[in-house]
């Protein structure tokens, strides 16, 4: 089971967060848990104190993913749905992402966001035994 690692009080009142709508909030939180989660490697459902730092990183994530849902230039909508990875109008050509780029990029975006709170040294983000 995923854990709820920050609520919204804690979104809108430590973080200061006002990119997310408390409707949106817990479809965002529980998906940037479970990329927490990951990138933890479950400690936190273990028994790992869950720390401001955690939480913080966890708002950090959640706004990520609704700047990515939620990006309001339709072009770059539209672009990010048929994966468009670059397009030329004077010749007009069209190249796509792979599925996997798409993910990577976003991954990518994600993990960048929860660094701030969580740096790589972080004994929770730790992959050795």
């Amino acid at each position: 089971m995923i854990g709820l690692y920050a609520d919204y009080d804690y979104y809108q009142s430590t973080y200061h967060g006002t990119l997310i709508s408390a409707a949106d909030w817990p479809h965002r939180e529980r998906e940037a848990s479970a990329f927490i989660d990951r990138i933890t490697f479950g400690r936190l459902r273990h028994g790992w104190e869950v720390a401001a730092d955690v939480q913080s990183a966890v708002c950090a994530v959640a706004e990520k993913l609704q700047l990515l849902d939620t990006n309001m230039d339709m072009q770059a909508q539209t672009a990010r749905a048929a994966g468009i990875a670059s397009e030329n109008t004077d010749g007009y050509s069209v190249s796509f992402k792979s599925q996997a780029e798409a993910q990577q990029a976003r991954n990518s975006v994600l993990l960048d966001a929860a660094s701030l709170w969580l740096p790589a040294d972080e004994p929770l983000r730790y992959a050795g035994v």
